[in-house]
């Protein structure tokens, strides 16, 4: 194990001290490790035993710890040896012992950090949070400019629940840990744990103080998006000399921020500004293709050539190896199999193309488990899960799979996976649910709808062939917890509502809630959705009614909260009103099946029309008007039958689960025989 002495002869204890010291400084562990292996069996042994140990232990050599062992009898300064020794036994799990190593470091040198690191952590772990603490603290004030003891902090704080504590370390953390973006990142996640705001505060005093740091303040950004606060993330994502033309993932994120307040043409010029100048990729144009459909006035000819260009610079169609394919598989591909629209949607699909004989695979984009993804899942004969995963390792899974079908279930929302099927997943591919018109792929086959969704004057539009069912491109079946219905008082008011999300209540939408109210004196109107219950975006938005002479003292408005919870808000609502020019979906549905009409006005585009299809296909067309002037004169008939109890909430309901709507079997004939279609 030693090397002969003679190797270092000439060599005196301090130039050799010297050689190991700069070896190590270099991290040259391997030459360290020659120069020490001399003087184990000479009168050296004792002053560099220890180094050599401690060297074994970062090179992780299977002898380290017997060395260390002996390092701690045999050195004249062991207080490396006695730490790493502690924090093998540490790693073991034999915390009293590493205590008692830890504590025979320190009395050798009261002040070393790292010693009093191992110490916090072994009292960490043995859930002594008041010790932990107290060492963290010792380990901080020998060594300030060290981030480790703070890291160590946070961890002790939100165990113990210490939020102001927390933040406090987190504004050290700032001044002493290059990394930003990991203190960043980390408060973020700390939110979560402990009361947000006094971490918040922490992160937006960092952010005054450093207005250049553009990821910092995209990652806020981003942070209070998720939390449904876009006022607010407008207001950090618009900072000093912002130029949209050079900052990409701050103009892609206040953009959503203000397409989220349903300021659409706001975000749609920053998306503009930026991506004149660059490619059309999956990540920089899905956004504003997305954005299209929010926007008043925008025709199927505007909204499909830009989806066209997008289109002509993906991946070219890779020719596929001969090989047969399964006929009878079909994979899904998105990133929303969970509580989502298209979720619910997939949910009576995929049960019954099993139940049918048919194998699913499951390309997840998004993994996120919950009580509908434990449904789909169930339905699958395989999953996989495409976080991380290339095209290429994809389209290896996906020829492994032979599956004859792929279905795209996002289009150009957050989850897509498009550029797959520009190089073909599969002989025969389709986009369906998720997405409101043609994605821009030559090499997609076929989008699914029906009567009502595509206008066939409007069919050379698409990239895609109309694949129409019969009658519904969806089939709705309601969830199981499904709240009971609750008829209306007669002496309440008569009350509208909208549960679609604060994204859609763009100009075309407020001017026609609006109108609605002024129409029918002493009514009131229901506003739920995540983040309305936010007091900035309720100020915003009941300025924007403001304008148009309806005062706040008429609008109602309720945030997020579970799903079953949620849908109870239609037993305080008469009317459903649908929002415009992107149209209700899931939540048509979801009023319909809560005995809650819903009026519509339909346009051109597919976006517009999702709510005529699916109140024909529940049988209230009468609830569809050609123009806002006949939604108005209209209302006031549909208010009148429910005043007069002619239109109770348990008639619509039988009347839309006893509908086409809601028929799984016929809808199930429909589609199996659009997938024999393909395979004849």
């Amino acid at each position: 194990m030693a090397m002969d002495d003679g190797d270092n002869q000439g060599i005196s204890p301090e130039e050799l001290e010297v050689s190991i010291t700069a070896a190590l400084t270099d991290g040259d562990l391997g030459l360290a490790r020659e120069l020490l292996s001399s003087t184990l069996d000479g009168p050296q042994r004792a002053a560099f035993i220890a180094q050599y140990a401690v060297v074994l232990f970062l090179q992780e050599d299977p002898d380290a710890v017997q060395w260390l062992e002996i390092a701690v009898k045999e050195a004249e300064q062991p207080v490396m040896a006695l730490i790493n020794l502690g924090t093998a036994r540490e790693r073991e799990g034999r915390l009293d012992e590493a205590r008692k190593l830890f504590v025979e470091a320190l009395t050798h040198e009261p002040m070393s950090s790292e010693a009093l690191l191992g110490l916090g952590r072994v009292e960490f772990l043995d859930s002594r949070h008041e010790e932990a603490l107290s060492a963290f603290r010792r380990a901080h004030t020998f060594d300030r400019t060290n981030p480790k003891p703070l890291w160590h902090l946070v961890s002790v704080f939100e165990v113990m629940r210490e939020a102001d504590d927390a933040a406090d370390i987190y504004r050290q953390l700032f001044s002493v840990d290059e990394n930003v973006v990991k203190v960043a990142t980390s408060l973020i996640r700390s939110t979560s744990l402990l009361e947000a705001g006094p971490l918040e505060q922490s992160l937006f005093d960092y952010i005054d103080a450093h207005p250049k740091d553009i990821e910092v303040r995209v990652l806020l950004g981003k942070y209070l998006l998720t939390a449904s606060r876009a006022t607010e993330a407008v207001k950090v994502l618009s900072s000093p000399n912002f130029d949209p033309s050079d900052h990409g993932e701050q103009t892609l994120t206040l953009a959503v921020a203000y397409h989220d307040l349903g300021f659409s043409e706001k975000a749609n010029l920053l998306l503009m500004t930026y991506l004149r100048t660059k490619e059309p990729t999956d990540f920089n144009w899905s956004p504003l293709l997305l954005l299209q459909h929010y926007l008043p006035g925008r025709s199927q000819e505007d909204i499909s050539r830009l989806h066209h260009i997008w289109g002509e610079h993906q991946p070219r169609e890779r020719k596929p190896k001969v090989f047969k394919t399964d006929e009878r598989r079909v994979t899904f591909v998105g990133g929303d199999f969970r509580n989502h629209p298209v979720g619910f949607f997939c949910v009576p699909l995929f049960e019954g193309l099993k139940e049918r004989g048919y194998k699913l695979d499951i390309f997840d984009t998004r993994p996120n488990p919950d009580a509908t993804a434990d449904r789909l899942r169930a339905a699958a004969d395989g999953l996989f899960e495409l976080r991380g995963l290339s095209d290429e390792e994809v389209m290896r899974i996906a020829q492994e799979r032979k599956g004859h079908f792929a279905i795209d279930l996002a289009g150009h929302t957050r989850g897509a996976r498009l550029s797959l099927f520009a190089q073909r997943l599969a002989p025969v591919q389709f986009t369906a649910y998720g997405y409101v018109n043609t994605t821009g792929l030559k090499t997609m086959d076929g989008i699914l709808s029906d009567p009502y969704q595509v206008l066939e004057s409007e069919e050379a539009s698409y990239s895609e062939e109309i694949l129409r069912l019969p009658d519904t491109y969806i089939v709705y079946e309601a969830p199981p917890w499904m709240p009971a219905l609750q008829e209306r008082n007669e002496g309440q008011p008569l009350t509208f509502g909208s549960l679609n999300r604060a994204a859609k209540l763009g100009p075309q939408t407020i001017v026609r809630f609006s109108r609605l109210l002024l129409t029918h004196p002493g009514s009131r109107f229901i506003l739920a959705s995540p983040g309305l219950n936010n007091p900035l975006i309720r100020q915003d938005i009941c300025g924007r009614f403001a304008a148009h002479g309806v005062g706040s003292d008429r609008l109602v408005f309720r945030g997020g909260c579970a799903h079953a919870e949620f849908l109870k808000n239609y037993n305080d609502i008469d009317i459903a009103v649908d929002t415009a020019p992107y149209s209700g979906g899931i939540t048509t549905c979801e009023a319909l099946m809560m005995g809650t009409p819903v009026i519509t006005v339909p346009s051109s585009t597919m976006a517009s029309r999702h709510s005529l299809g699916h109140l024909t296909n529940a049988g209230f067309e009468t609830c569809v008007f050609e123009t806002e002037d006949a939604l108005v004169e209209g209302s006031v008939e549909v208010a009148e039958r429910i005043r007069s109890g002619k239109l109770l909430k348990a008639d619509v309901r039988a009347l839309t689960s006893a509908s086409k709507l809601c028929d799984r079997r016929q809808y199930l004939d429909a589609f199996c025989g659009l997938l024999e279609r393909f395979t004849q």
